[in-house]
């Protein structure tokens, strides 16, 4: 009955393909008119290699190429891969968001999920073959069975923490920090349901198939999360990989998201990396005064498209009667809290209230936020909380505290030249403005904790102790933090994020592979596909950009 099912959800999946490829190229007819595609075939050899397991879940082609790709890399190599897929079971999953129809993504989905096996040589295992219903039942009834959202939040299995990642994908699917309520436990359930039936997959697959490594995206949520949680339970290696803002390209954590991994480093870790280069200071200088321009195009994203000539000067007045001025650059609401959070500022509903704090506390300094930009895009994508909602009207009434909106002509660029000291929550700004001599008060976390760059508070009172200091005009920057920022800056952007040699894409979408013949990805001729394969199978601790020149011997 399943596969049954999920042909009928293939059929209708193809049916709609062609609308969702109109204006795109399909990266899956693609590859396949590639010379060597048809060496790939469907099944593992049995008994050669090491036995790798793909993640993709719920197949998109914006998410899962670099898998795909590194997957038909491996199988060329001589190794056994596998997919891991949901064939259309999850009612609930991460591919998804309120306001967007499941039938139509589900069916898409598992059209992609048969592509994805079919194009890279895969071998496909479903949700459907490797659960038992009952005991899942059973399961779900023990660790599913309280009332309450925070009760359903300590749910686990296998010490695995369901509810903890049952949690992220509601703050996903509703696209909000602000999930804790009696009207979301449902779907707190729901979700629950989904890590349990994916770490369920997941144990049962790596007993069956004997996967000794793993590679996969994100790290997080309710599939990705409890994913990555079994696996690393049941001893497998796990490499997780993302697409970074910096030109697109990937970038990985070893056994957890990179983000997360960037949170842990510390300075002594980047320095171990860093032995074999040397910074260069004209690619910094060069990438953060392209960034700073509209459109520029060294960020897959840019936020400011125009720059309004008018925009510095309201920029430059807004400090005109204070005694300094504190910029506020914050995160997107769920976005940022899901790795931000800390023990002093828990989500960004907080952090905005830590903001009022010390507005009142320092009537002499001017306080102004600057929305993130991306929020104006999200309001479109049935977000329900932007920070700027976090600010009641009384709050807007406080002289000092200026909030400029996701929309407004005035960027955060326009900001720092009229910046005495920055407060963040975990915005990904904190390198760039320590380049700009902006001291930079953090609450949350981000990349830059533990590095020795930011002035890291973990109280009111050592708030108000940096503040005091902002106001006397004796907050600085030393010599070893400006350093710090400068080794960081290069190792982050230049190292971590692995130049692409395999796909091409624009904003995150397919446009074309870089390589004439599937025969490339196998060996070495590829440095960046060569290093993934070698990171993916455990061989590397860290995956380093190939494409960056060590220093001489």
């Amino acid at each position: 009955m399943s596969a049954i099912r999920r042909l009928a959800w293939r059929l209708a999946g193809a049916a709609m393909a062609p609308v969702r490829y109109r204006k795109w190229p399909n990266p899956y007819d693609r590859f396949r008119r590639l010379p060597g595609a048809d060496k790939l075939g469907a099944k593992s050899v049995s008994g050669s290699g090491k036995r790798v397991l793909l993640l993709p879940l719920r197949v998109t082609s914006t998410s899962n190429l670099v898998e795909g790709v590194i997957g038909a890399a491996l199988k060329l190599d001589g190794h056994q891969v596998f997919a891991l897929l949901d064939g259309g079971v999850l009612r609930y999953s991460d591919n998804a968001t309120v306001g967007k129809s499941w039938p139509v993504a589900n069916a898409l989905s598992v059209y992609e999920q048969h592509q994805f096996c079919r194009t890279f040589g895969v071998e496909p295992c479903y949700y459907s073959d490797l659960l038992d219903s009952r005991r899942v039942a059973h399961t779900l009834k023990e660790i599913g069975g309280a009332r309450t959202y925070d009760e359903l939040m300590e749910s686990q299995y296998r010490g695995i923490p369901l509810g903890r990642h049952a949690n992220s994908s509601v703050m996903r699917y509703l696209r909000q920090e602000t999930v804790n309520v009696p009207e979301n436990v449902e779907l707190l359930r729901h979700f629950l349901e989904t890590a349990l039936k994916t770490a369920m997959a997941v144990e049962s697959l790596v007993q069956a198939k004997q996967i000794t490594h793993a590679f996969m995206s994100h790290g997080i949520y309710s599939t990705w999360g409890a994913a990555m949680d079994m696996l690393i339970l049941e001893g497998v290696q796990v490499g997780v990989w993302g697409r970074g803002y910096i030109g697109g390209n990937p970038i990985f954590g070893r056994n957890q998201s990179y983000l997360a991994e960037a949170i842990e480093e510390s300075i002594a870790d980047v320095r171990e990396y860093m032995a074999p280069y040397d910074v260069d200071q004209a690619f910094l200088d060069s990438y953060f005064a392209a960034k700073a321009k509209p459109g520029s195009g060294v960020d897959v994203v840019s936020y400011y498209e125009t720059q309004q000539n008018s925009a510095a000067e309201f920029a430059a007045g807004l400090r005109e009667g204070f005694d300094g001025l504190i910029s506020i650059f914050p995160n997107i609401p769920w976005d940022g809290t899901m790795f931000a959070a800390s023990a002093y500022t828990r989500s960004l509903r907080e952090f905005a209230g830590k903001v009022v704090f010390a507005a009142k506390q320092f009537p002499r300094l001017r306080f102004v936020v600057r929305c993130h930009p991306a929020e104006r895009h999200r309001e479109g994508n049935n977000s329900r909380e932007t920070f700027s909602s976090f600010f009641s009207e009384a709050d807007r009434r406080i002289a000092n505290l200026k909030i400029i909106e996701s929309d407004a002509s005035t960027s955060s660029y326009d900001l720092f030249p009229v910046t005495d000291a920055a407060l963040i929550f975990g915005t990904s700004m904190g390198t760039e403005l320590v380049l700009r001599d902006i001291p930079v008060i953090q609450t949350g976390k981000n990349e830059l904790v533990n590095k020795g760059v930011l002035f890291e508070v973990a109280s009111d009172a050592e708030l108000v102790d940096l503040l005091n200091k902002v106001q006397a005009g004796t907050l600085s920057l030393s010599e070893d933090m400006r350093a710090n920022a400068r080794d960081y800056a290069y190792y982050f952007i230049k190292l971590c994020h692995v130049q692409d040699d395999m796909i091409e894409i624009d904003r995150y979408r397919f446009v074309q592979y870089k390589f004439d013949a599937v025969d490339s990805l196998g060996g070495d001729s590829l440095p960046s596909c060569d290093a993934i394969k070698k990171f993916a199978l455990g061989e590397t601790k860290k995956c380093i950009n190939p494409y960056v020149e060590r220093r001489p011997i």
